[in-house]
């Protein structure tokens, strides 16, 4: 082989190489993408926000979906919404998906119809990038829905109608609450935390805290608390739930976060349970 033939595979084979890495590290940013808090920008207004349960029949099975999603007044720099589904406050599934230089995102899953109390919440997250400054805007929305079998086919509600709707959303609220009571006990008794010094927001109930300010906050508070605790859930629920340095468990079938807001405005809490309940405590400063 000629020197020159050979000098001509080398430049191949590093070329290709390169390519490889450019392909990896492009790929690994995508999914190292993350939401991160930024002071709010004014100018970027949600034109709509939806997120909806409804029973659609998807090739000839009736099934539940899920819909998220949102348009801002303009294209921005990054767009980002993500969607938390939960049956009996423990998750079944996630949305997540992002766009640059975009307004609006939409997406839609499906799940088996299975009896119980579903929730979804979604955080809809913009950003627009100037001159080196980002700005962000951010908004919530949820839904929720029950089905109750009956004969052989389920019944869908959001309020209830009827006695024996009424009897089943009872029992399930009474089963939900003593759930959470537990997660609650278990921060007392294992960490030493005293449930008096806290409000506590089940995170289905944050939405309501878009319109009035959280307990001590002020509303422009309430929002970058807001914004940086959907920050830290992105971090530790959507890519699992981590345990300890080399340990993360899946986040699927983990419990819903219940938020201990502190009385002094000072810090809160939110905890998680693996599907394997095991409590894990985020701890977040309000400054």
């Amino acid at each position: 082989m000629t020197k020159k033939k050979i000098i001509y595979i080398i430049i191949f084979i590093l070329s290709i190489s390169i390519a490889v890495t450019l392909y990896l590290i492009h790929n690994s940013s995508k999914n190292m993408r993350t939401i991160m808090y930024f002071p709010m920008d004014r100018t970027i207004l949600y034109k709509r926000v939806e997120t909806s349960l409804t029973i659609e029949t998807v090739k000839d099975k009736n099934q539940l979906q899920l819909l998220s999603r949102s348009q801002t007044n303009k294209p921005v720099s990054f767009r980002q919404d993500i969607s938390l589904l939960y049956r009996n406050d423990h998750l079944i599934n996630v949305l997540n998906r992002y766009e640059q230089n975009v307004s609006s995102i939409k997406q839609i899953a499906y799940d088996p119809l299975i009896q119980g109390k579903y929730v979804a919440i979604s955080f809809h997250h913009s950003e627009n990038r100037q001159n080196q400054v980002i700005l962000g805007r951010d908004l919530l929305s949820h839904d929720d829905l029950s089905l109750m079998p009956l004969n052989n086919y389920f019944i869908s509600f959001r309020k209830p109608e009827t006695p024996s709707e009424k009897v089943f959303l009872d029992a399930l609220n009474t089963s939900l609450n003593r759930e959470r009571l537990k997660m609650i006990t278990k921060a007392e008794d294992e960490y030493k935390i005293n449930p008096s010094s806290y409000y506590i927001i089940p995170l289905s109930e944050l939405v309501k805290y878009q319109s009035v300010p959280l307990p001590g906050l002020t509303k422009e508070k309430t929002y970058k608390v807001i914004s940086q605790l959907w920050e830290g859930l992105y971090k530790n629920v959507f890519n699992g739930i981590k345990i300890s340095e080399h340990h993360i468990e899946k986040s699927t079938g983990s419990r819903m976060p219940i938020v201990l807001l502190s009385k002094q405005s000072t810090h809160l809490y939110i905890l998680l349970e693996t599907a394997k309940k095991q409590l894990v405590i985020l701890k977040q400063q309000i400054h």
